[in-house]
């Protein structure tokens, strides 16, 4: 467990009053099972489990006061920022998840009472589900936090938990995907939250159940290979045309689902989904034109029709690529 000490919880709610705030170390290990364990992975939480142990073994504690009047190594420094990130993380969103439990006790009959002392006023409904949704948004940005930390980790010359992390389903990168990373995404794709490796990580789902749908039958997955692994002119193109088609065919999934309105849904519906076939004509229309560049893998494309090899002796007329276009749009 990544928190075991009450100064740990004071350095994230640093005004917490409990008499006794050993209780919250329940709830916080829940969510560090329903939360952190998909995000970190086994091997990484295990691993980073470890770490904590360790941590504590050398310095008693890892606060930020405890730290400063330690003369703390080099080689802690990372372990020890991460973990106090995640810290941050389950901290907040056991509050987020237990503010209205946390606010009320109960009596020796049996009912409810609203917690309060003498030099405190306890707080309204409103006021409490103010705060949870206060507390529920900081931790998605403590998350955020912590994804960060990882990709960076990852990409760095010497990455520390690359290694463990990759097993993980919040993993920052998905190599047979066509967005397979959140920069891969940003420039097809208007984000919505500042938080964006966790928006990523939520619309994965939408994101493979649209290139599953519309891009994979048509385009086959030895294309789709081709373009995402090799590095020229053509691929490079044929990519960048299919990952336009496919982020508007996601956005289109997105407006399916509230706060849209029904009326709003169906027009911004119908005219997502013109664009983006539209879009995926266009990319197909390119790679009939530059087929022979994306040979063998585009002959097995839905979309593709090999010429039929002239008669011998009559004169061979040049492939007729509008032809077979509109043919085969008609698949879409």
């Amino acid at each position: 467990m990544l928190v075991s000490q009450i100064d740990e919880i004071l350095e994230v709610l640093p005004t917490a009053r409990w008499k006794d705030q050993t209780k919250l170390l329940g709830q916080i290990e829940d969510e560090e099972s329903a939360m952190m364990q998909p995000i970190l992975g086994n091997e990484l939480l295990d691993e980073l489990n470890n770490t904590y142990r360790e941590l504590i073994g050398n310095y008693g504690k890892i606060t930020t006061a405890a730290l400063v009047a330690t003369d703390i190594k080099s080689t802690d420094l990372m372990p020890v920022r991460l973990i106090r990130q995640i810290q941050k993380a389950l901290i907040l969103r056991m509050m987020a998840d237990n503010a209205s439990t946390l606010s009320v006790s109960f009596n020796e009959g049996g009912g409810l009472n609203r917690m309060a002392s003498d030099s405190y006023e306890s707080l309204s409904n409103d006021e409490i589900k103010e705060l949870k949704s206060e507390y529920w948004h900081n931790s998605i940005t403590a998350i955020e936090g912590v994804l960060l930390m990882l990709e960076r980790d990852a990409l760095s010359p010497k990455p520390l938990w690359k290694d463990k992390w990759q097993s993980s389903e919040w993993y920052f990168q998905h190599s047979d995907l066509l967005f397979p990373t959140l920069r891969s995404l940003i420039p097809f794709f208007p984000m919505q939250k500042k938080e964006r490796r966790v928006e990523y990580n939520e619309m994965l789902p939408e994101i493979r159940f649209c290139q599953n749908t519309y891009i994979l039958p048509m385009l086959g997955q030895d294309l789709i290979d081709k373009i995402l692994e090799e590095e020229n002119g053509t691929t490079k193109k044929t990519l960048q045309l299919v990952r336009t088609a496919l982020g508007i065919f996601i956005r289109a999934r997105v407006v399916r689902t509230p706060p849209h309105s029904k009326s709003e849904t169906q027009h911004q519906l119908a005219d997502l989904e013109a664009s983006a076939q539209q879009a995926l004509h266009t990319a197909i229309k390119y790679m009939l034109a530059h087929a022979d560049e994306l040979k063998p893998a585009i002959e097995q494309a839905q979309f593709y029709k090999p010429e039929p090899k002239p008669d011998s002796g009559k004169h061979t007329h040049c492939h007729d690529e509008r032809k077979e276009y509109d043919t085969f749009s008609t698949l879409l």
